[in-house]
């Protein structure tokens, strides 16, 4: 997560041929197409000759001890998440290291490994991490609450560094939530939105309770907006993740939480289908950036293998009259507020950057914590007496029941209190809903 960016040397490769042949002139071979960048999984690594193998490319650091980071090598290990940008002729250029946090070890009972409120997944022998151990952890986010790690180990850090969506933003926007940390600003920072990507480091308290670190808190942190931007790139982009969420048409989706992904009719697919896309799917997507939508437009996209994980981000759908504010981010409908974030697409001519009031639209996301983050908006077809929705159930306040903020009347939801369910239902005059078609969501 630190994103240290170290720069090396491109070093040009020469090699020569002779003989007494006589058929014309000899050709060097070609070296192997790469894109202008590539992020994932560095899964081969030889430190004597500096290549190493990143998806299904073959890659060369050599060179990079003559750099300004002559310990580059020895700072790389197998299972490091990577993303590295190659210049014309294929060699690497530059290389940033994109672990997911840096933190104390929050709870282990020989079962289950916390760290900063984050339980990793994937790790073999979790008994050599003790209680407030400092680790480094490179993997992919898989919910507010869990990582799949890639690679862990002890670190000598003193400060703590995490990546995520911002949370439970104040209105002075000096406080926010990182899965369960507690992030304070010494001073506001007014580009911070709800659903915003960002970095945060600093010193990390806590308390320790049964055995387990509580009230996790970053004071004074530094915080930087991570906000995936390609347009710099020159050539294709590749970057390998799980798959948070998908468009219901199929149109886009969102991979490692944080990267919008554009499906073309055109866009190949590799070992797989598109009618695999789903949650917690791990792909590698080859594509071009749009800068205009911020997003991967993918050209390929590749499944990489059977090792799929179950995604706990329940995902919402819902239509209705709301309320558009493009200086916060936040769209209101029914008095709940969904949050809006730089990945998030608008279709039908709606423009994120422009505001818009008791505008008719269907917008789709997945919850985080209690906290809904919208991923894409279209202007929807204006029947307002029959409306589609996807969340949960909950108490309502005079009503038995409520889904998204719209009171159910006659206790049809009752039953489903709590539950993820698909609803279809009449909307009354008085914004209600009546008549529902209800199938409960078990995933």
């Amino acid at each position: 997560m630190k994103s240290k960016l170290l720069l090396l040397p491109l070093v040009a490769s020469l090699g020569a041929c002779s003989g007494g042949h006589d058929e014309g002139p000899v050709n060097p071979p070609v070296p192997e197409a790469v894109p202008g960048l590539i992020s994932g999984e560095l899964t081969a690594l030889n430190k004597d000759t500096g290549a190493a193998t990143i998806g299904n490319h073959q890659l060369d650091f050599k060179g990079a001890a003559l750099g300004r980071s002559a310990n580059l090598l020895e700072q790389l290990h197998v299972g490091m998440l990577l993303t590295v940008q190659t210049g014309v002729d294929g060699k690497v250029d530059t290389v940033q290291f994109d672990d997911l946090l840096t933190a104390p070890v929050s709870f282990n009972d020989g079962k289950t490994l916390k760290v900063a409120g984050f339980e990793i997944l994937g790790v073999n022998n979790i008994s050599q991490f003790k209680l407030k151990q400092m680790v480094e952890v490179s993997g992919y986010a898989l919910d507010s609450s869990r990582i799949q790690a890639t690679y862990i180990a002890a670190d000598d850090d003193t400060e703590s560094s995490l990546e995520g969506a911002v949370t439970k933003l104040n209105d002075a926007k000096t406080s926010f939530m990182l899965g369960q940390v507690t992030i304070n600003l010494s001073q506001a920072n007014t580009a911070l939105k709800n659903g915003t990507w960002v970095e945060a480091e600093g010193l990390m308290s806590s308390q320790e309770v049964a055995g387990e670190l509580t009230n996790l808190t970053i004071n004074s942190a530094t915080v930087e907006i991570d906000t995936p931007d390609f347009d710099h790139v020159d050539g294709d982009v590749e970057v390998a993740g799980r798959i948070s969420w998908v468009a219901q048409d199929l149109s886009h989706m969102v991979v490692n939480q944080n990267l919008a992904v554009g499906i073309q009719q055109s866009t190949q697919f590799e070992d797989g289908s598109k009618a695999m896309l789903k949650p917690g799917v791990m792909v590698e997507v080859e594509g071009s950036w749009d800068l205009n939508a911020m997003r991967l437009n993918a050209d390929e996209i590749e499944f990489d293998g059977d090792n799929d994980v179950s995604i706990e981000l329940p995902e919402f759908e819902a239509q209705g009259y709301a309320d558009y504010n493009a200086d916060t981010g936040v769209m209101t409908m029914n008095d709940i507020p969904f949050f809006v974030s730089p990945r998030t697409q608008f279709e039908d001519g709606l423009n994120k950057d422009r505001s818009f009031t008791n505008e008719w639209v269907e917008f789709s996301g997945y919850q985080q914590g209690n906290d809904y983050l919208v991923q894409e908006v279209e202007s929807d077809e204006i029947d307002t007496s029959r409306v589609e929705l996807e969340g949960k159930v909950v108490d309502g306040v005079g009503f038995s029941a409520t889904l998204l903020g719209y009171q159910v009347i006659n206790n049809q939801l009752a039953q489903y209190i709590g539950k993820q369910v698909e609803a279809e239902c009449d909307r009354t005059p008085d914004n209600k809903l009546d008549n529902c078609s209800v199938e409960q969501d078990n995933d």
